[in-house]
């Protein structure tokens, strides 16, 4: 039996859990279908609001332009994020799921290459692609030391 197209998903993919998303994306088997499945992801993404596409939120080192937004929730962080990329934007909703709600130290102990090669993707996503999901990754870390040292 071939397993090469996307997974029909019956519920809305930002209530998904870690290992649902591992059985998406192990469900399919070449990169066509998995691009196919983060296009689909893509769409989950509710975009940011113009007022937050500013350079204060535009992240560095992506050769797509990411606009990214912090809060604070108690301990934990709300992260948002958009991008003028399709791909990008499905890559930003996969991260979002893993990160959104966790606490600082969780972020800091977040790690990227651990976590796509759980979805099987590591193989499939290029270096310029991954470099730029680091420079995220630092963007959050500095928008959180930005938070601790303006404190609610």
């Amino acid at each position: 039996m071939k397993r090469s197209s996307a997974p029909k998903l019956l519920i809305n993919i930002m209530d998904r859990n870690l290992t649902t998303l591992r059985q998406d994306f192990a469900a399919v088997s070449n990169w066509q279908a998995r691009q196919k499945l983060l296009l689909h992801y893509s769409k989950a993404n509710k975009p940011l609001d113009d007022e937050n596409k500013i350079d204060n939120n535009l992240v560095g080192g992506c050769e797509a332009k990411v606009w990214l937004t912090l809060e604070r929730k108690d301990d934990h962080f709300l992260i948002k994020a958009d991008s003028d990329s399709r791909i990008i934007r499905g890559l930003l909703v996969l991260l979002l799921l893993a990160l959104n709600g966790l606490d600082q130290q969780q972020l800091a102990d977040f790690d990227l290459n651990e976590y796509f090669q759980s979805l099987q993707l590591s193989h499939f996503i290029s270096t310029s692609r991954i470099n730029g999901l680091n420079s995220i990754l630092n963007f959050i870390q500095s928008k959180i030391i930005e938070l601790s040292n303006n404190p609610l």
